[in-house]
């Protein structure tokens, strides 16, 4: 029987430099490029106690990390009238965090982490299109990325290198009330890992991931759509780290560069009524889900990420807005679905699920002198994720703008959480693991934003980009 309570405090910097520009060199070509520099710091401090029987605990931890991205990004776009479009963009972003960790345990040694994690991706993506008038549609791509990832704990070593080659088209038509979409994308990927101990996650692996959807309109105001899928998900870098950290005399937690990547399966059915109202109803499968799992090692729990089994997914998604006046606008959604989840863990074997919901609404409310008025509210019934059943919550949310200097800038204060219902409430109960997870934190806040454009309205301004490192960069965690 174990009882612990912990408190946590974070101080989060995290400024952000970004510079953005176009040459239309003509009607055709278009040049671009993007600079953007991210810096943060975190001050992360948590107190435990820890109580085991007669056994008494008190833990300590003081934690600073400084990070920063440097991203780089030059672009083309050719265009015409015959219906062909080629984007080419290069990338590169250089990722640095150095950390330390204090921890002190009371009749304990004090321990000390001294981490560093560099990580460089460079990437070159390049999309073809032509569009025929008699509305069949091509679309081809090719994407290189290479990945290396240098991580130091203390004494101990961790290289990881990744190379992905991947290639992709899809043809798409549409005639009268029909449409098809017909597509295949083929990765191939080489991975090494280079340790100080005798674990080393090397592997290749060819992934040929296909996609279809049909689209049917017998009218102007009812559509369908059926879509099927694969695709996979690879782990975060951070989870492949073969690093253990201590969190207090009870509690571990470890990488593992073992993982395997995740592979999901998914079917979609839509309709969509005046182009407002829609139905969306997905079944999914993901084969080695990967998630958090715990394993005993004598008095100790040690956290892991594991590929734990299998997850089925059935969802149902209800979008229906509403406006009830021309200075009142309503927006509701409906989630309804279940989670089963297959597979073999440390306490045994586990087949079984459980059916959630969640509902939420959103007010947008036109005052007068150009006040708006947003209210909004949701709740998550109780659901289960692997081993973990979450209980409840709730949060209702509201805040008030006023635009200013002819509509150019805005003013906006607003408070979330306002009946303080969002929470954090986790229970286990599986084979010899069993335990209660109850955890608040600053939920309720007040926020104040202030927006400015600048310049022209008329001129056009700079497209948000989808970069070719985007999925690399979200891997890091950071």
């Amino acid at each position: 029987m174990i009882n612990q309570q912990t408190s946590s405090l974070d101080k989060w910097s995290d400024p952000v430099f970004r510079v953005t520009a176009d040459y239309v060199a003509n009607r055709n070509n278009t040049f671009g490029g993007i600079i953007e520099r991210e810096s943060s710091t975190n001050t992360d401090s948590y107190n435990t106690y820890s109580q085991q029987g007669a056994n008494n605990y008190q833990t300590t931890s003081c934690n600073l990390s400084v990070r920063h991205w440097n991203t780089y990004n030059l672009n083309y776009q050719y265009s015409d009238t015959l219906g062909t479009e080629l984007t080419v963009d290069l990338d590169r972003a250089d990722f640095y965090k150095d950390g330390s960790i204090a921890l002190m345990t009371t009749l304990q040694p004090q321990l000390n982490y001294q981490t560093t994690t560099g990580i460089r991706i460079s990437t070159i993506k390049a999309d073809y299109t032509h569009s025929w008038k008699n509305t069949l549609k091509i679309e081809s791509g090719l994407k290189i990325a290479g990945l290396q990832t240098n991580n130091t704990q203390n004494e101990h070593l961790f290289h990881y290198h990744e190379n992905i080659i991947a290639v992709y088209t899809s043809l798409t038509q549409s005639k009268r009330n029909w449409g098809w979409q017909l597509g295949l994308r083929a990765e191939q990927t080489e991975a090494k890992g280079e340790t100080s101990s005798i674990t080393k996650p090397d592997t290749s692996y060819i992934n040929l991931l296909p996609s279809a959807y049909f689209t049917y309109s017998p009218g102007s105001k009812h559509h369908f759509r059926l879509s099927l899928s694969r695709r996979i998900k690879r782990p975060d870098y951070s989870d492949l780290q073969p690093f253990s950290y201590v969190l207090d005399p009870l509690n571990q937690q470890t990488g593992n560069p073992q993982l395997r990547v995740q592979c999901n399966d998914q079917a979609e059915l839509t309709y969509t009524l005046d182009d407002r109202i829609s139905l969306i109803s997905t079944l999914s499968r993901a084969a080695d889900y990967f998630n958090t799992v715990y394993r005993e090692s004598g008095n100790i729990l040690v956290e892991m990420p594991a590929n734990a089994g299998t997850m089925t997914t059935l969802n149902f998604d209800l979008n229906f807005p509403v406006k009830i006046s021309k200075w009142w606008n309503m927006l509701n959604k409906l989630n309804a679905g279940n989670d089963h989840f297959s597979g073999e863990l440390f306490q045994g074997k586990l087949d079984q699920g459980k059916w959630r919901y969640q509902f939420s609404s959103s007010q947008r409310i036109s005052l007068f002198s150009k006040y708006q008025l947003q209210l909004s509210c949701r709740y998550t019934s109780a659901s289960q994720n692997l081993i973990y059943q979450q209980q409840s919550s709730a949060n209702a949310s509201a805040s008030i703008s006023r635009k200013l200097f002819n509509d150019q800038a805005s003013v906006r204060i607003g408070i979330s959480d306002i009946f303080k219902t969002q929470r954090q409430y986790t229970s286990v109960n599986f084979g010899n693991l069993q335990y209660t997870d109850f955890g608040t934190f600053e939920s309720r806040r007040v926020s104040l934003s202030f927006n400015w454009r600048f310049g022209n309205t008329k001129i056009r301004q700079t497209e948000e980009r989808s970069r070719g490192d985007a999925d690399e960069k979200r891997r890091s965690g950071s």
